[in-house]
């Protein structure tokens, strides 16, 4: 049989490895982290299944077995509301304030899983603490998804950041197919167009730098992608491309976070006045 305290203690140190990560990575709850999700959830779905096995012959006919429709309504009940709260009332602010007001309700489920263990080993009936726990983060889980699915901002990498979508539609609009641009690779694949990455130019990578600067120059780099406030790609991490760009470029578009630019034309002389 598995030790489940070993099983949780697992999950629990993962979580906390999880989280520790997660703020490393622009406070993105998904990307680069999502990998662990299964061995977290490992731990509660496999005490779950045991928990609606009969453990002797004299638990078969008691309530905890679940077997009917009539015990499952209540579990149905406590996930439906906990979704509800969470898609009307919570949303996703618990991820945006890195805990903010509603931080209670995830550690009070949370809680409610810690009872449910302690107490599975000291009377059937204590057993469904567990489920409980696991109906309200459930839905709880799901109903911050619903609420994201309709959201205009990022719910991945960047958490919050906007305007991606106008920026890709602003680019296909004033670039053609054999066009080039600089952006990060999210703009450049969405959009379809030859692109040169920032990335290595804002983060001290000389030649990539130079490169940049030689293709907005000549011409062959039509427009550059930044962001500002939320984004990887900002201007503000590389303080001699930001001053560069400022010199020989001009803030064309601004949609939400992302700032596009284009290179800055020279001003034609004027023609000298004749002498009187």
């Amino acid at each position: 049989m598995v030790h489940y305290g070993l099983l949780m203690g697992l999950a629990l140190f993962t979580t906390l490895f999880y989280c520790v990560k997660t703020a490393t990575f622009g406070a993105a709850p998904f990307k680069y982290t999502f990998v662990y999700w299964g061995l977290i959830l490992t731990a509660p779905l496999l005490c779950a299944t045991q928990l609606l096995i009969p453990l002797s012959p004299g638990e078969r006919n008691t309530s905890t077995s679940l077997s009917s429709p009539r015990e499952w309504l209540p579990l149905v009940a406590v996930y439906a509301f906990s979704l509800g709260f969470a898609a009307l009332e919570m949303r996703d602010s618990v991820i945006f304030n890195m805990g903010g007001p509603y931080r209670w309700v995830v550690l009070a489920s949370g809680l409610l899983c810690v009872l449910g263990i302690a107490t599975r080993c000291f009377g059937a009936e204590r057993r469904v603490l567990f489920l409980i726990a696991l109906g309200v983060y459930g839905g709880l889980q799901a109903g911050t998804g619903l609420y994201q699915s309709r959201v205009d901002y990022a719910t991945t990498y960047n958490y919050g950041q906007t305007g991606f979508l106008d920026t890709v539609a602003y680019l296909r609009v004033n670039t053609g197919p054999d066009e080039m641009i600089a952006s990060m690779k999210d703009i450049g694949y969405r959009l379809g167009r030859s692109y040169f990455t920032t990335y290595g130019a804002i983060y001290g990578d000389d030649a990539a730098l130079n490169r940049l600067e030689e293709g907005i120059e000549s011409g062959r780099i039509s427009f550059a992608v930044f962001t500002e406030g939320k984004g990887e790609d900002q201007l503000v991490m590389s303080p001699s491309l930001r001053m560069w760009v400022a010199e020989h470029c001009s803030l064309v578009a601004s949609f939400g976070n992302y700032r596009i630019y284009h290179r800055r034309l020279p001003v034609p002389q004027s023609t000298a006045s004749p002498n009187r």
